[in-house]
């Protein structure tokens, strides 16, 4: 039973703490969460994204260039 809460706790507490493991959002670098600055997936993406609103070589819609 202890080790179910502390399992469910640590859980939690990976899925919101993302300076080790920079898996979540705000990354800085090629992430694939919607605030990703490089080589995103997502919308807003920087460069060489793949979503909407991409500033350089996008495929999705508002794309600056290309």
């Amino acid at each position: 039973m202890v080790l179910g809460g502390f399992a469910i706790g640590w859980a939690i507490y990976d899925h919101f703490d993302d300076d080790d493991d920079g898996r979540d959002n705000d990354q800085d670098l090629r992430g694939t969460e919607a605030d990703d600055r490089l080589e995103g997936d997502s919308g807003n993406d920087a460069i060489e994204g793949l979503g909407g609103d991409d500033n350089l070589l996008g495929q999705g819609g508002n794309d600056r260039i290309a």
